[in-house]
């Protein structure tokens, strides 16, 4: 099992409370896009070598 199937839920509470403090603090869809890659990132450092 992959390291991203394992931390699916963590990722998933992690992203949205990571959009909900971009939006609070008035950070561009650009800025939130690019923390939310580094966050899944930071879980499963190989994803995105998966999706290619």
């Amino acid at each position: 099992m992959i390291p991203a199937s394992q931390n699916h839920a963590n990722i998933h509470h992690d992203l949205a409370a990571l959009a909900r403090q971009g939006a609070a603090q008035g950070s561009s869809d650009a800025e939130i896009e690019l923390l939310a890659q580094m966050l899944v990132r930071a879980y499963d450092p190989c994803i995105s070598c998966s999706v290619h």
